[in-house]
């Protein structure tokens, strides 16, 4: 499965049942685990990016599959963090999570920090201060 068929995966099983359905997260899974790491996660990572009609769902879904499954690569952690600050729905915490997972909290917080000393929109902000939060940092 490509990351255009992943993305496609979550955003009709989001927009069909939702993203707390247990049964749905274990097929899902089980779906996505031979996939490859870096469509998984570009997959996945692309709902993060939009904020269309039920992002909410879509990114809560999209977070729980990207911390569970972990998919294992290298990636360029900033610009991961903050390409998605302004549509990042901040209720998902399994974003950081696995980000924390993928590259450990002091990079992760290292980053975060010096994105707090850039210039950010109110939004990319306010997104910016929740990662914190979830990081344990405030």
């Amino acid at each position: 499965m490509n990351q255009d068929e992943i993305r496609q995966l979550i955003i009709q099983s989001a927009d069909a049942r939702g993203y707390t359905d247990r049964l749905l997260i274990k097929e899902l899974r089980a779906q996505l685990a031979p996939c490859d790491p870096s469509a998984l996660f570009k997959g996945l990572y692309s709902l993060f990016l939009s904020d269309d009609s039920n992002y909410q769902n879509r990114q809560e879904l999209a977070g729980r599959l990207l911390y569970k499954l972990y998919p294992r690569l290298h990636l360029d952690l900033r610009r991961v963090i903050k390409d998605c600050l302004a549509t990042y729905y901040i209720s998902v915490q399994e974003l950081p999570q696995y980000l924390v997972l993928l590259c450990g909290i002091e990079r992760v917080v290292m980053v975060v920090n010096e994105l707090a000393e850039t210039e950010l929109t109110e939004r990319e902000r306010i997104s910016l201060n929740v990662f914190k939060f979830w990081l344990g940092m405030d």
